[in-house]
C-alpha cells in the first residue's frame, strides 16, 4: 500500500491503534511538548508514517542530552545524531516495553 486512503477500515483501525500506543509510550518515556506527524513516500514507495516528538527543552536519555534545535519550526531537516548500538537498543527496548 502506498496511500493511507487506499487502506481498508480494518487496516486504518490497526494503524491508528498502533500510533496511539506509540504516542502513549513516547509520552510516558520522554514527555514531549507536542507531536508532528508526516507521511512521505517520495523515495520509498510504501506507506510509512513518522511520529515525531517535539521538545521545547533538552531531554536526557542514557546520559545523552537531546535538543530540538528546530523547535517551533518544521521538523526537517533533522540534525544527524550518531548513537551507539547499545543506546539504540536500549531506546528500542524502552519503547517496546509499553506496546502490546
Amino acid at each position: 500500500m502506498i496511500d493511507f486512503f487506499d487502506s481498508n477500515e480494518e487496516e486504518k483501525k490497526e494503524l491508528l491503534e498502533i500510533m496511539k500506543q506509540l504516542k502513549t509510550r513516547l509520552n510516558d518515556l520522554f514527555k514531549p511538548d507536542l507531536f508532528n506527524y508526516a507521511s512521505l513516500g517520495n523515495q520509498i514507495r510504501h506507506l510509512h508514517i513518522h511520529i515525531i516528538p517535539r521538545y521545547k527543552d533538552k531531554r536526557i536519555f542514557e546520559n545523552i542530552g537531546f535538543f530540538d534545535k528546530r523547535w517551533n519550526n518544521i521538523h526537517s531537516p533533522y540534525e544527524k545524531v550518531k548513537l551507539s548500538p547499545s543506546v539504540l537498543n536500549e531506546l528500542k527496548n524502552q519503547i517496546r516495553r509499553g506496546l502490546k
